[in-house]
């Protein structure tokens, strides 16, 4: 049993540091959700009828924060998970 946790703990630690040398993309969607958000705002004021283009920028821009805040959420998961792991370990020793 210890194994397999020792091994799943390898396996989410792996995750941790295969995600954060991603993170400095990061900074390129936040950037981007928010030029799709300023899109919005200019289409809107142009020509409100260009339903296309709002729908576009809509779409984008909520793609690019889901990618954002989703990155941090799936972070914390699985550091949460490393720590119940190593918890459950010291527990049963």
């Amino acid at each position: 049993m210890k194994l397999i946790v020792y091994f799943l703990i390898i396996i989410v630690s792996l995750l941790i540091i295969i995600m954060d040398i991603f993170k400095f993309f990061l900074a390129f969607f936040k950037i981007l959700g928010y030029f799709f958000i300023f899109g919005i705002i200019f289409t809107y004021l142009a020509d409100k009828t260009q339903t296309k283009a709002l729908v576009a920028f809509t779409t984008s821009s909520i793609f690019c924060f889901v990618i954002f805040y989703g990155y941090f959420a799936i972070m914390d998961f699985l550091v949460g998970v490393k720590v119940g792991l190593i918890q459950s370990l010291e527990k049963n020793q």
